[in-house]
């Protein structure tokens, strides 16, 4: 939706600079009447285009198996044994996994990639993409295990969660 939006609002601003450079090539006393309402016309024309250049980064997945993933660009390595993946990814700058997987194959997984999967002691706040409203939600992980991917810095980080009563893990990635 956003994105028909957003190729209205570049035809309407591609109409009103065309009409403008015929008023100015046609009658050259009206000029300024031309430059006034373009002025006046192109922000409001610009402003359906700000829906569009949000989504144009951004790419949504919900239920993929292992397969899809994989075949898309989004570039994470997950365990064989994930299920029932759902991601979000928003201008390579921050990347939200959720996926089903057994307790000790999200532990294995830990294990191949040498990060130390640590038990929850207190709770644990993790963002999860909503897919009836494709906003990003929160989800609170009681019991479980967190491991570090990269450690938080001025460039970013990655950690991962799993929650044991509800079979998932949650794999955040971020560079700002």
């Amino acid at each position: 939706m956003s994105i028909a939006i957003g190729y209205a609002g570049i035809l309407a601003t591609l109409a009103s600079l065309f009409i403008l450079l015929l008023m100015r090539k046609r009658q050259p006393k009206n000029k300024p009447l031309g430059c006034l309402c373009a002025v006046i016309a192109f922000p409001i024309l610009f402003i359906p285009l700000v829906p569009m250049i949000d989504t144009m980064g951004t790419s949504r997945g919900f239920d993929l198996t292992l397969t899809e993933v994989k075949a898309s660009w989004l570039g994470l390595q997950l365990p064989n044994d994930a299920s029932h993946i759902t991601f979000h990814q928003h201008f390579n700058q921050v990347c939200s996994v959720d996926f089903s997987i057994g307790e000790n194959d999200f532990l294995a997984w830990c294990h191949e990639n040498h990060w130390i999967a640590e038990p929850i002691k207190t709770s644990r706040l993790v963002r999860i993409l909503d897919k009836s409203s494709s906003e990003t939600g929160r989800h609170v992980v009681m019991e479980g295990y967190h491991a570090i991917v990269f450690p938080e810095s001025k460039e970013g980080g990655a950690n991962v969660v799993f929650d044991k009563r509800a079979g998932r893990a949650f794999y955040r990635w971020y560079t700002y």
